[in-house]
């Protein structure tokens, strides 16, 4: 059974660099390329990322019906339109995509919740923004800063953990550290899902011991968090490295085994 792979996430939590990295090690995969009509960024190029048409030609698509899903963004150089153009599913084959909440959810919505494989990439706000000054974007010099604030303000109002629980499979990536512990992630979470026992069920990317645990960020401290899923008890934990968050986690399991048993 093939699936779609949407890889949604903040402003440079490194959605581009794994979209190439992927495309590049998994040619069995097949590339859905989405829509933009935002101009083209240094080193980008047609039909590898994204499709660069003119607002014209989106209105075509538009009056046509070919649009599965847009979102339109009002940015310090005018409104940027994004979109995906629907694509017919063949069930053998395996599907990839850069979009956002809105797109994966249209995405799953259109082609079924079963098909459709959803994987958010996080990082802290610190790494995030240092990373969109150093893109030096070279679109329209003196509102480059500008722009980055309001992706980054838009992003917190975008990205609501209740818009998140909508898919069914969901799986979190940290991309903070080296580009290949990202790809690592993405290889096992691949493999898992395209196994035929594998069960569609909302996910994180930390398991133990029969837990589930959320992988979040605090981006005021500089922080990683998370919460033990599906218990009645609200049981965080904290870290500031992903090794340390993991262990964090395997902790408070531990703690909270302890505690029940003291509790019969």
């Amino acid at each position: 059974m093939g699936k779609i792979y949407c890889i949604i996430g903040k402003s440079a939590t490194g959605k581009d660099t794994i979209y190439k990295t992927i495309k590049k090690e998994h040619d069995e995969i097949v590339p859905v390329i989405t829509y933009t009509t935002r101009p083209k960024r240094e080193g980008e190029k047609e039909g590898e990322e994204y499709h660069f048409v003119s607002y014209e030609q989106f209105l075509n698509c538009e009056k046509n019906e070919l649009i599965l899903e847009q979102r339109k963004y009002d940015t310090v150089y005018g409104e940027w339109v994004y979109f995906t153009v629907k694509f017919n599913f063949e069930e053998n084959k395996n599907y990839l995509l850069l979009t956002t909440i809105e797109g994966a959810t249209a995405i799953q919505d259109y082609y079924g919740e079963n098909n459709v494989i959803v994987i958010c990439l996080t990082a802290l706000g610190k790494t995030r923004l240092l990373r969109s000054i150093n893109r030096q974007e070279k679109v329209l010099e003196g509102k480059v800063y500008e722009e980055i604030c309001r992706r980054f303000l838009a992003d917190e109002k975008d990205y609501d953990s209740k818009k998140l629980m909508h898919f069914k499979n969901l799986f979190f990536i940290y991309n903070e550290e080296e580009l290949h512990c990202a790809i690592e992630a993405w290889n096992d979470i691949y493999e898992k899902t395209n196994k035929k026992s594998y069960k569609n069920l909302s996910v994180f990317t930390n398991d133990y011991k029969g837990y589930i645990g959320s992988i979040e960020t605090d981006n005021t401290n500089d922080l990683l968090y998370g919460h033990i899923q599906d218990i009645s008890e609200v049981v965080t934990y904290y870290a500031k490295t992903m090794n340390n968050l993991e262990k964090a986690f395997h902790d408070a399991v531990d703690s909270y085994e302890d505690t029940l048993k003291n509790t019969k």
